[in-house]
């Protein structure tokens, strides 16, 4: 009788053991899937941030072109401008010449060539009443 309840309770303790390893095993696949899951939030929030500076970048792309394209519309709209309102000087022909009032005699801040706004040729003391 006694080996009996011995080895009873040795396949209790079997059975203990082995219901021990179980739920130990249970918790290492817990554990595992715990850490499977933390990974996998991990690199999705990790691509939503790499999507997000992408996107941000390509806005500030966007905007950048958006900011060239506006500035050399007005250059465009400046040149046109400058080529309405004023004549080219006749020696460097550069478009920096415009006559509000006032005298005829001109000088080209670029060049310095001194004309007659009128006739555009070579200013001289005795042009002040222009031949044309």
């Amino acid at each position: 009788m006694d080996r009996i309840k011995e080895e009873q309770k040795s396949i209790r303790e079997q059975e203990a053991m082995i219901e021990e390893q179980r739920k130990a095993d249970e918790e290492r696949a817990a554990e595992e899937k715990r850490r499977a899951d933390a990974e996998k939030l991990r690199k999705e929030a990790e691509l939503r941030e790499q999507e997000i500076i992408a996107a941000q970048a390509a806005e500030r792309e966007r905007q950048q072109r958006e900011r060239l394209e506006a500035r050399q519309r007005e250059e465009r709209d400046s040149e046109q401008t400058v080529r309405q309102v004023s004549r080219p000087c006749p020696k460097c022909r550069a478009y920096i010449i415009k006559k509000n009032d006032g005298c005829n005699h001109m000088k080209c801040i670029q060049c310095k060539y001194e004309f007659c706004w009128i006739c555009m040729g070579y200013w001289q003391e005795s042009h002040h009443l222009c031949p044309r």
